[in-house]
């Protein structure tokens, strides 16, 4: 199964690194939020960083939430997801790219994005037609079915079967 990170680096054996560049700073209490909804769910745990000036490198497994905010594009945000090349169903890195559209909505509204594009890193990278955050577009609504399969996929290693 994919997932992001293994049981030694990423979530439950570890708090998920969430780096925030510099254009996304000004809203990191909304991201903090955005996270609090996947911890209530799911046990993982966050850690929001914010980066006021871009490295060279960052530690791996992470998520880098960038802004193109003065970008107007069909998509209020978009991810992209990085594998581990020697196990290729290990998630070792997820990018958020902010849109204008992003900017334009409301605080409530930005933090379900939020919450919807960190599930993609951290589930799938499908939508979902069930009123569910993975829905496109979100609702405010985890399934219990889905939280109960988080739970056990997040207990595996990348692979392990069922």
């Amino acid at each position: 199964m994919v997932r992001f990170g293994d049981r030694e680096d990423g979530p439950i054996a570890k708090p998920v690194k969430v780096y925030l560049w510099p254009e996304v700073i000004p809203y990191h209490s909304i991201v903090e939020k955005a996270c609090e909804f996947w911890t209530r769910y799911t046990g993982i745990q966050f850690q929001v960083i914010d980066v006021p000036t871009l490295p060279t490198q960052i530690p791996l497994p992470c998520i880098v939430i960038l802004g193109e905010l003065n970008k107007s594009t069909t998509a209020a945000a978009i991810t992209k997801k990085l594998y581990d090349s020697a196990v290729a169903l290990k998630v070792v890195e997820g990018d958020i790219t902010l849109y204008q559209g992003w900017l334009g909505a409301t605080e409530d509204w930005r933090k379900l994005i939020l919450i919807h594009e960190l599930g993609h890193v951290l589930l799938t990278d499908q939508h979902t037609d069930n009123r569910s955050i993975m829905d496109a577009p979100a609702w405010p609504y985890f399934h219990t079915f889905i939280q109960k399969a988080t739970w056990i996929l997040y207990r595996m290693n990348p692979g392990d079967p069922l």
